[in-house]
């Protein structure tokens, strides 16, 4: 569930439930804030794409727009218009091994953190710089991540193959 920039519009992504934790998210749904502060259904619309991973935001610029992570890309479109294509954001030089599972942006949604189980990636969208986060900090099975206004958090349960709670902190300038 992920909240506009506005507060005036949630939406929810809905799937199934497939092996090894993986969701396949297969409708989109957004609610917008009434008059008298209720939220009501704005849109219910299919989707289908079986790669994207089931966190996403509302563009900052555009909240008509949707941002989601492949393993490939963040890509964004349009889920008021029905026959609106998805349009690449960004492509990543370091795909992901596998669906992503989480996937956050920095505040100005310039910045963003993407993880499968097994990866963690960094980049910069305007300039293009990715870091391979797990493959420096050795960690695997990661479990969550989130962000503030000066850091990227990743949890995870393996650094160096050994099991445990491994919560690691990243800057968003410094990566």
């Amino acid at each position: 569930m992920t909240v506009s920039p506005d507060e005036n519009k949630i939406g929810i992504a809905l799937g199934k439930q497939l092996i090894k934790d993986h969701v396949m998210v297969t409708e989109i749904v957004v609610y917008k804030r009434n008059r008298d502060n209720v939220f009501e259904l704005e849109k219910m619309r299919d989707f289908e794409d079986t790669d994207a991973c089931i966190t996403f935001q509302f563009s900052k610029t555009n909240n008509s727009n949707l941002l989601f992570f492949s393993r490939e890309e963040v890509y964004s479109f349009n889920y008021l218009d029905e026959s609106s294509e998805r349009e690449t954001v960004y492509k990543f030089e370091n795909q992901l091994s596998d669906t992503p599972r989480f996937g956050v942006f920095s505040k100005d949604q310039r910045k963003c953190i993407v993880t499968s189980s097994q990866d963690v990636l960094f980049v910069n969208l305007d300039t293009g710089e990715e870091v391979d986060f797990d493959e420096r900090e050795k960690i695997s099975s990661i479990q969550n991540i989130l962000s503030n206004d000066t850091h990227f958090f990743v949890l995870a349960n393996k650094k160096d193959h050994k099991l445990g709670y491994y919560l690691f902190s990243m800057e968003i300038e410094k990566p």
